[in-house]
């Protein structure tokens, strides 16, 4: 008997250090063959824009599996010739992270389930992307567990912004959003 396990009771430790964000997104974050070869087989034009002395505190592997599902879900969700932006920055005590697509866009009414585990949007645009939805239930859990949030702003047919704010420093002495 298989028992459904929910994101938010898994024990998911932080593993806090300082780095600079920029050196480990893209030797981290984005070589994984479904992001680059999917960039290329799809023509699909990867703009990173992080200032090269953006430093945070926070858990480095958690935070390059948000940036990891968020590029990926770009790549799967944009059409060939579409372009992908990724996006960091400071903004105070925060870190703000944005991920842009000129994608197939999110139905506002869809936008709300979003960070559900096990969610999958209709599939009328006849994409043949696969998935379990847990992707951005994850990115939703990891972001909640450094005290930030994750929003989207989308429209069908125009793409999607995913944006990921969390506090520059250690939560425990991090401002609240």
């Amino acid at each position: 008997m298989r028992v459904p396990v929910c994101l938010s009771t898994l024990p998911m430790p932080l593993m806090v250090t300082s780095s600079a964000f920029s050196t480990f997104q893209v030797s981290v974050a984005l070589p994984p063959r479904p992001i680059c070869g999917g960039v290329a087989e799809k023509q699909l034009h990867l703009e990173l824009d992080v200032p090269a002395d953006l430093r945070l505190e926070a858990d480095q592997i958690k935070l390059a599996r948000i940036l990891y599902n968020l590029v990926h879900n770009a790549v799967k969700f944009t059409p060939p010739g579409g372009r992908i932006v990724v996006r960091g920055r400071q903004e105070g005590d925060w870190f703000r992270l944005d991920v842009s697509d000129t994608g197939i866009g999110i139905a506002p009414e869809d936008q709300a389930h979003l960070f559900k585990q096990f969610v999958r949007l209709d599939d009328s645009s006849g994409r043949r992307e696969v998935g379990i939805g847990l992707g951005l239930a994850v990115c939703h859990r990891l972001v909640s567990l450094h005290g930030g949030t994750i929003t989207v702003e989308s429209e069908p047919g125009k793409g999607s912004t995913f944006t990921v704010r969390i506090p520059r420093r250690c939560p425990a002495t991090a401002p609240t959003p």
